[in-house]
């Protein structure tokens, strides 16, 4: 609600200027008066300099005569905007994880430790590099944050370990191809991010795929 005093309804003029006269409207005639006798012409008087006329004072830049009343209304977050709030500030910690130890996920021993089917079971995780179980953990609590903020529920570990496979370098694998994983990872943390703020992200890629729980997903391998 803004309160308008004249002086921000009707033009000013210069400081210490005289007030403009109204011009009448165009076409209209002066009403007809007693007709006077001439004059005798007077001595032609000295030219003087013109004065100048007075201006409209430009408008301010910050608004004068204008005053807010009340400040602008602003809507609280809804239920799904605090959610996507809280798992952003437990993603955002483990995206900084995922970038200082990303390449650590491309070593050939962490990769063949991996690659044992039930590693964990005989002690290979022990094995594993700290930086590739940094990595590997933080990208597994985005993935899952991810899909919850999505669907609303808990995502499956199934589901969590198929993306975290997609999303995990593989031996040989290009440098082109690992940095497009690493920016879809950066998707999904923005996603949440943007999420909170209510607006609606762009999805993260082109291909995709569906969840047990009928979620839609957009993550190529």
């Amino acid at each position: 609600m803004l309160f308008l005093t004249p002086q921000g309804v009707f033009g000013q003029t210069t400081a210490g200027g005289p007030a403009i006269p109204v011009s009448p409207p165009k076409g209209a005639v002066p009403a007809p008066g007693p007709q006077a006798v001439p004059a005798p012409s007077p001595e032609p008087a000295p030219a003087t300099q013109p004065q100048p006329s007075p201006t409209l004072a430009s408008p301010r830049a910050d608004n004068a005569g204008i005053l807010p009343l009340t400040a602008p209304k602003s809507k609280p977050p809804n239920e799904q905007q605090q959610r996507d709030n809280k798992l952003y500030s437990v993603v955002a910690p483990e995206m900084q994880i995922v970038e200082q130890n990303f390449a650590a996920l491309s070593n050939p021993k962490d990769q063949a430790l991996s690659a044992i089917p039930h590693g964990s079971d005989y002690g290979a995780e022990y094995l594993k590099s700290p930086e590739y179980q940094r990595a590997s953990n933080s990208l597994r609590t985005i993935i899952a944050s991810y899909l919850y903020s999505v669907s609303g529920a808990t995502a499956a570990p199934a589901e969590v370990e198929n993306q975290a496979a997609i999303l995990t370098p593989k031996p040989g694998e290009a440098k082109a191809s690992l940095d497009d994983k690493l920016a879809r990872i950066r998707q999904m943390v923005d996603a949440i991010k943007t999420g909170g703020s209510g607006t609606v992200a762009t999805p993260a890629g082109t291909g995709g795929g569906m969840t047990s729980g009928g979620l839609k997903w957009s993550i190529e391998p």
